[in-house]
């Protein structure tokens, strides 16, 4: 008959020491047999969805580096080809963070979604541009400006500014509106709208094929000295889902951390970004998103910092079309308070 082993008390302090460190997403079970088996939790996944164009471009090295932030926390990016496409997946539940129109962001904590305002990062992208020598407001008085997106931001920031300077629309002036800016930029080349307000990276490309295209006036400067704030405005910003925030708070600060320094390397090494854009961008290509990045005005402002400029910019828009932000102003609940 065969001596049956013991377990001595050295040997059981040793097991002790063992369980103690292994992590919570790897816990040992024991089965019928005695043995452990560990059972490793699945990764979480973040969905982060974004419009193309300067929305995406703020997130290039991302996208094309595919960073880790967390053992335990991985990001997928999806690059929309519409914007119009965004609202329905915040929606329906299959975004998690995304970058969107502060406006929109406001628009859709006032319905009910439960999501808070990390940071703006989009600064402005909108100049009005000629090929006809204007250099200031007084020029425009009888003239005819075309523009996108009518009774959206640009068209209200636009209204703002000619009011502050005097220019009624409508009796000193005449907007006309081309659907989107895909059409509105082929128009000033061939001479069929000689005054357009133009977004980058559309600008960009523009100036490389109409010489005698230049910048009259630049909209965030302009805004900067009619709002008094001395700052530029928020036009897109970074949102995340509150469940993500509550529940991934070291994976968020990681990340925003990150992406600060990210948006920062963007802007002082434009060729750098140009290349990571283009990998995933069917157009423009890589040196005209580098020429743009200057004209795209990013900075990464965390929502506490940020909240004064976005009360403004909304309180603006909200004069305009209370719609356009949700009805109202939105609450404290609206922004991150950490990190």
């Amino acid at each position: 008959m065969k001596n049956r082993s013991t377990i001595t008390p050295t040997a059981v302090l040793a097991l002790l020491a063992i369980f103690a460190v292994l992590p919570l997403s790897a816990r040992g079970t024991e089965d019928v047999t005695g043995e452990v088996s560990v059972a490793v939790q699945a990764p979480t996944t973040i969905r982060f969805v974004t419009p193309g164009g300067f929305s995406a471009i703020t997130l290039a090295e991302f996208i094309a580096e595919s960073p880790e932030f967390d053992g335990n926390v991985r990001v997928e990016y999806e690059v929309l080809e519409s914007s119009d496409l965004l609202a329905g997946r915040i929606l329906s539940g299959q975004a998690d963070m995304f970058i969107a129109p502060t406006n929109l962001g406001s628009t859709l904590y006032a319905k009910g979604e439960d999501i808070v305002m990390a940071g703006s990062v989009i600064w402005g992208i909108l100049y009005l541009v000629t090929t006809e020598g204007l250099s200031d407001w007084e020029d425009l008085r009888g003239r005819e400006i075309f523009l996108f997106g009518r009774g959206l931001t640009p068209d209200i920031v636009f209204r703002y500014l000619l009011e502050t300077h005097g220019l009624n629309p409508g009796s000193d002036i005449t907007l006309s509106y081309i659907q989107n800016t895909a059409e509105l930029g082929p128009a000033l080349i061939a001479g069929r709208a000689p005054i357009a307000m133009l977004p980058e990276p559309v600008l960009s490309v523009v100036l490389t094929k109409a010489p005698d295209a230049e910048i009259m006036i630049d909209i965030q400067k302009e805004w900067a000295a009619a709002s008094g704030t001395g700052s530029s405005y928020p036009q897109a910003s970074l949102f995340v889902q509150r469940s993500v925030a509550r529940e991934h708070p070291e994976f968020l600060s990681s990340f925003l951390a990150r992406y600060q320094a990210s948006i920062q390397r963007i802007v002082a090494d434009p060729d750098k970004a140009g290349e990571w854009a283009a990998s995933f961008l069917p157009s423009p290509p890589a040196p005209i998103i580098a020429r743009s990045i200057p004209g795209g005005n990013l900075k990464w402002v965390s929502a506490r910092n940020a909240r004064s400029d976005v009360e403004e910019y909304l309180e603006v828009l909200m004069g305009y079309d209370p719609k356009t932000i949700g009805g109202s102003l939105p609450d404290d609940g609206f922004y991150l308070s950490s990190p």
